[in-house]
C-alpha cells in the first residue's frame, strides 16, 4: 500500500499554525488525514479476506486433498473422459473437482489447454451433470491460479443455468461459481456485468424462499459491485436494507460484504439504509455469530459487518442506538482473531472521531485499557489502535488529560520507533494535538528522548513525516520563535532557561 500523500496539507503549517493557532482547523486537519489513511488500510484488509471467502464448500483448505506428484496426467486423463457417457462425464468432473480444490498448478495445467475451458463448459448440459460440473467451475475459479480470461465463456451457462433451473442446491452452487469468476480481477468482473440477464437472474435469486440461495446472490454480488461498471447502488438499496434485517447470520454477512464496497464509495446510500433497525439487527447479529459459532465462521460474519458499521460511522451515523455496544466491543477485542481485532479497533477509530459521547463513555469502561495494551501488539493493531486514540484526542480535546492519566501518551510515543509510516504519523498527530491544546505546558509531556526522536524524524525518507515533525518542533518547541510566551512567564524580561510550566508531572516511559 502506497503511504497517503500529505505533503499538500503539511506545506505551509509553518505559517498557518503559530503558537495559538485554531484548534477547530487542527482538528479538521487530522479527520481530513486519518480518513483518508482508513481508507487505504480498508483495502489491505479487504485483499486479505478475500480469498478466504471464495473456499469450495465441499472441503475447507486445511483438509485439502494430497494428490499424486502425477496430478498434470491425471487432469489429461479426466479431460479425456469427459467425452464419455454421462456417467463418466459425471465422474471425471468429480475427480476434477477434487484436484482443482487441492492443486493450484493443476488449475494453471487445466487453463493452458485451449480446450479444456470449452469441454468443462459443454459438461454442463447434461442435466445429471449440472451440479457437479459447477462445483468444479467453483473450485476452479477459486484457484489464485485462475485469474484467466478464459473463465469468461463460463459465465453464460451459469447465467442459463440460474434462470432454468429451479433446484436450490443447484442454484447456489451456480451462484458461487459465478461470484468467483467475478472476484478474479476487473476483466472477469466486466464480463459477469455484461453478460446478458446475469445481473437480472442474481437479483432476482435475492427474493428467492430458500435464504442459501439469496445468501449465494449477495456473495455474487458482492464481487460484482467492487468493480466501477457495476450496478448503480441505488438500486440495490432497498434489497440491502432488507437483508440487513434479516434473522439469517450467513444472509446477513454475505449482504454485508456489499454493503462494505458501496458504502465505502457512494457515500450517500449510508443514511437510506443504516437506520436504527438495521443497526441493531447487525449488531445482534455480530453478538450471536460470536456466542454460538466457531471462530473461524464467525469471522465470515463478523468481519463485513464491522466494517460496514465503520464506514457508516466514518460518515456521521453512529450505531449508538444499542446502549450496550461498548460491551460488545470489548468482547470482540477479546476473541483470539486478528482479522476482528482489527475490524473492530477500526470502527472504533471511526466512531471516536465523531461521537463525543462515546468516546467519553470509554474512559467509564474496560475498553480502555484494552485500547491501551493493543499499543504494544503487532504492527498492524498498532496502527488502528493509535488511529482510534488520535481521533479521541482530536474530536474532543477535553480527552487528552484522561488518556494521559492512563498512560496513552507514552504508548504513543513509542511508536515513533517503530517503521511503521502510519504509525508515526498518528503518533505526530497526537503529538500536535496536544501541544495545540496544552500550549507551553504541553512540553512536560513530551520527555527528552522522545525530542530526540522527533529531530531525527526530521530526516526521515518520507516527505510527510518529515514534514510534520519539522513543523511540530518549530511551532511548539523553538523557543527562540516564541518571546511572546516566555513573555507571558516572565513579565517581558529575559531568561536563561526554558519556565516551568504549572501542568502536573508527566509520565515518562
Amino acid at each position: 500500500m502506497d503511504s497517503p500523500d500529505v505533503g499538500t496539507v503539511q506545506q505551509d503549517r509553518k505559517d498557518e499554525y503559530k503558537a495559538l493557532r485554531s484548534k477547530k482547523s487542527s482538528q479538521q486537519r487530522h479527520k481530513e488525514q486519518q480518513l483518508d489513511a482508513s481508507r487505504q488500510r480498508r483495502q489491505q484488509r479487504t485483499a486479505m479476506m478475500n480469498a478466504k471467502r471464495m473456499t469450495s464448500v465441499e472441503q475447507s483448505a486445511e483438509d485439502a486433498i494430497q494428490l499424486p506428484a502425477e496430478y498434470p496426467q491425471d487432469v489429461n486423463f479426466q479431460l479425456q473422459c469427459l467425452a464419455g457417457s454421462a456417467d463418466e462425464q459425471k465422474e471425471a468432473l468429480e475427480k476434477l473437482r477434487d484436484i482443482f480444490r487441492g492443486t493450484p498448478a493443476a488449475v494453471d495445467a487445466f487453463i493452458r489447454d485451449d480446450s479444456a475451458i470449452a469441454k468443462l463448459r459443454d459438461a454442463t448440459a447434461e442435466e445429471n451433470c449440472k451440479l457437479v460440473a459447477c462445483e468444479a467451475i467453483t473450485n476452479l475459479a477459486a484457484s489464485h491460479a485462475a485469474e484467466n480470461a478464459k473463465l469468461a465463456v463460463l459465465v453464460p451457462v451459469l447465467v442459463d443455468i440460474i434462470h432454468t433451473n429451479t433446484a436450490p442446491n443447484l442454484l447456489q452452487q451456480a451462484l458461487w461459481a459465478l461470484g468467483n469468476i467475478a472476484s478474479n480481477g476487473l476483466e472477469l468482473r466486466d464480463a459477469v456485468i455484461a453478460s446478458p440477464n446475469a445481473c437480472e437472474v442474481i437479483l432476482s435469486s435475492l427474493k428467492h424462499d430458500d435464504l442459501n440461495v439469496a445468501t449465494q446472490a449477495w456473495f455474487a454480488l458482492s464481487h460484482i459491485v467492487r468493480g466501477q461498471n457495476a450496478l448503480t447502488p441505488m438500486k440495490l438499496t432497498s434489497e440491502l436494507k432488507n437483508s440487513m434485517q434479516s434473522s439469517c447470520p450467513q444472509l446477513v454477512g454475505q449482504a454485508a460484504w456489499a454493503l462494505t464496497y458501496i458504502s465505502a464509495r457512494h457515500h450517500d446510500t449510508i443514511p437510506v439504509i443504516f437506520d436504527r433497525d438495521v443497526m441493531n439487527n447487525m449488531l445482534g447479529v455480530i453478538e450471536s455469530s460470536v456466542q454460538t459459532m466457531s471462530l473461524n465462521e464467525a469471522e465470515d460474519i463478523v468481519v463485513p459487518l464491522m466494517r460496514s458499521l465503520g464506514n457508516a460511522s466514518a460518515h456521521g451515523v453512529f450505531p449508538l442506538y444499542n446502549p450496550s455496544i461498548l460491551d460488545l466491543f470489548a468482547q470482540l477485542l477479546d476473541l483470539p482473531s486478528k482479522v476482528i481485532t482489527l475490524e473492530t479497533i477500526w470502527c472504533i477509530g471511526n466512531l471516536t472521531g465523531g461521537s463525543d459521547d462515546f468516546s467519553n463513555g470509554i474512559f467509564e469502561h474496560k475498553i480502555l485499557w484494552q485500547l491501551r495494551n493493543l499499543l504494544e501488539e503487532t504492527t498492524e493493531l498498532q496502527r488502528e489502535a493509535s488511529f482510534a486514540v488520535l481521533n479521541m484526542a482530536t474530536t474532543s480535546p477535553k480527552c487528552l488529560e484522561p488518556l494521559i492519566n492512563n498512560t496513552f501518551h507514552t504508548g504513543m510515543f513509542a511508536l515513533l520507533k517503530t517503521p511503521d509510516y502510519d504509525c508515526i504519523m498518528n503518533c505526530l498527530g497526537f503529538i500536535d494535538v496536544l501541544m495545540v491544546e496544552f500550549g507551553v505546558a504541553g512540553r512536560d509531556y513530551v520527555p527528552e528522548h522522545v525530542m530526540d526522536l522527533l529531530e531525527g524524524l526530521q530526516y526521515h525518507e518520507g516527505e510527510s513525516i518529515r514534514a510534520l515533525a519539522t513543523s511540530i518542533i518549530k511551532q511548539h518547541f523553538n523557543w527562540d520563535e516564541e518571546d511572546d510566551i516566555r513573555d507571558h512567564y516572565t513579565g517581558g524580561q529575559s531568561c536563561d532557561k526554558e519556565p516551568a510550566s504549572d501542568r502536573p508531572t508527566s509520565f515518562d516511559l
